[in-house]
């Protein structure tokens, strides 16, 4: 998968999270509302590209006012 940074994606503004390490387990959560014990976001300069297995563990982060 791949995301083009048309902003800036910084905690502020509801970053993507992911958990590091979980394509490997080849799985869905069992549960879609679990509050991980450790995630990482991820963040970038506007115009930044991230490229990432689609098997990783990601939501969105939390909504904010600012533009994302």
């Amino acid at each position: 998968m791949t995301v083009l940074m048309v902003d800036s994606f910084e905690a502020e503004n509801g970053a993507t999270h992911v958990i590091p390490g979980s394509h490997h387990h080849y799985q869905k959560p069992k549960d879609r509302d679990f509050e991980p014990l450790s995630f990482e976001r991820m963040t970038g300069s506007k115009g930044s590209m991230a490229i990432f297995d689609t098997a990783l563990w990601h939501r969105v982060g939390p909504p904010s006012q600012k533009s994302r």
